[in-house]
C-alpha cells in the first residue's frame, strides 16, 4: 500500500514537473507572439507613415503646381490688361472727357 502511495506521490510530482513545463513553454510561447505582434504592428506604423508622408508630399507637390499655374495665368492676365489700358488710354479718356463736357 505504501508503494502504490509512493507511486502515486511520484506520479503526482511528474505532472507537476510536466504541467511547470508547459507553463514555462507557454509563458515562452505567449512571449515570442507578442514579440512578433509588436513587430508586425511597428512593420505597419512605419508603412502606414511613409504612405502618409508620400502622400502629403503628391498633395503639397499638387498644390505647388496649381500655384504656380495660377500665378503664370495672374501675370499673363495681368499683362493683357497692361496691353489693352496702354492700347485704348486715349480713347478711354477722350470717352470720359466728351462724357463730363457733354452732360
Amino acid at each position: 500500500m505504501n508503494k502504490l502511495i509512493e507511486q502515486i506521490i511520484a506520479i503526482e510530482d511528474m505532472a507537476q514537473e510536466v504541467m511547470n513545463e508547459a507553463r514555462t513553454r507557454q509563458a515562452a510561447l505567449d512571449e515570442t507572439i507578442r514579440q512578433i505582434v509588436d513587430e508586425k504592428q511597428k512593420n505597419i506604423e512605419d508603412k502606414v507613415q511613409a504612405k502618409e508622408q508620400k502622400i502629403r508630399q503628391l498633395e503639397q507637390d499638387i498644390a505647388d503646381e496649381k500655384i504656380e499655374s495660377a500665378k503664370i495665368n495672374f501675370e499673363r492676365e495681368l499683362k493683357n490688361m497692361e496691353e489693352k489700358y496702354n492700347q485704348n488710354k486715349n480713347i478711354w479718356v477722350e470717352q470720359i472727357f466728351n462724357n463730363i463736357i457733354n452732360n
